[in-house]
């Protein structure tokens, strides 16, 4: 009951362009109200775990949708950290089973932009060291956007939803922490569950890196040596580069520094 006038509540108030400014106190204090209502569900609520994490699902989307209408997504950010934590401290466990899956959808479908690293971090080096190996193995699902063959490795819902929070992160990270992340999951153990993610991180890190300079052709190269052997025999010119397009590399090097060495013996 309670997360459904939760989530009535963030859809009505949901502000407009004419009323915006006249409610910003009030959302202020909704998305703390929910923070405190986040808390009661995970701490004091003694309903059981499927209804629980239900609320949960139905509350988080609710929230997500508010806050991106609002100047406040830091709400929503938190709020998502804070059940990211408290969903891989418990371990495997059947009742979240269908409801992880919508939350990923949530996410992906949301427009948040999380920028606090050290929530991200905590749930990275969760991940990374989590070994629920086959005790989780009925929360297994088809990975999202992902085709799948017969040599495809299931991965489980709770890591569906995680990859969901941590793509979020990906655009506003930098190179060197995605490179921390990403050795992290790029790993024997953790790669076939991760594939997307390992994907669009390395998509952002070549752009960061920027476009792979060629190395240059065996003309422009002799161009180049050409021009530093013309400097250092100045006043002297090369008379012999006309025909150097019918020797080899080892011939070429060897008729410039011969051309060098002739500058100076006639000093």
């Amino acid at each position: 009951m309670v997360s459904c006038l939760l989530e009535v509540c963030l859809k009505a108030l949901t502000p407009t362009a004419t009323n915006h400014w006249f409610l910003m106190d009030f959302v202020r204090d909704t998305c703390q109200f929910v923070g405190q209502i986040h808390d009661y569900f995970f701490v004091s609520c003694v309903s059981a775990g499927p209804s629980r994490y239900r609320a949960v699902a139905r509350v988080s989307a609710a929230l997500s949708s508010f806050a991106a209408s609002t100047e406040f997504p830091e709400f929503a950010e938190a709020y998502w950290s804070k059940l990211l934590r408290y969903r891989l401290e418990t371990g495997p466990d059947i009742a979240w089973e269908g409801i992880e899956s919508d939350l990923a959808a949530d996410l992906r479908a949301s427009k948040l932009n999380p920028r606090n690293r050290a929530d991200l971090l905590a749930v990275v080096q969760v991940l990374h060291a989590e070994e629920w190996a086959e005790e989780g193995s009925s929360l297994r699902v088809q990975p999202f956007n992902r085709v799948i063959t017969p040599q495809s490795t299931l991965t489980y819902s709770w890591q569906d939803l995680c990859e969901a929070y941590v793509t979020l992160f990906v655009p506003s990270l930098d190179q060197e922490t995605l490179c921390h992340i990403n050795g992290l999951f790029d790993t024997e153990a953790k790669r076939p569950f991760y594939q997307s993610l390992l994907e669009i991180m390395g998509s952002r890190l070549q752009n960061l890196q920027g476009p792979v300079q060629e190395a240059p052709t065996t003309t422009a190269r002799r161009i180049l040596a050409q021009e530093a052997v013309n400097k250092v025999i100045e006043p002297r010119v090369l008379d012999w580069m006309d025909d150097d397009g019918n020797i080899d590399d080892t011939d070429f090097i060897r008729r410039c520094l011969s051309e060098v060495d002739d500058r100076f013996e006639k000093e």
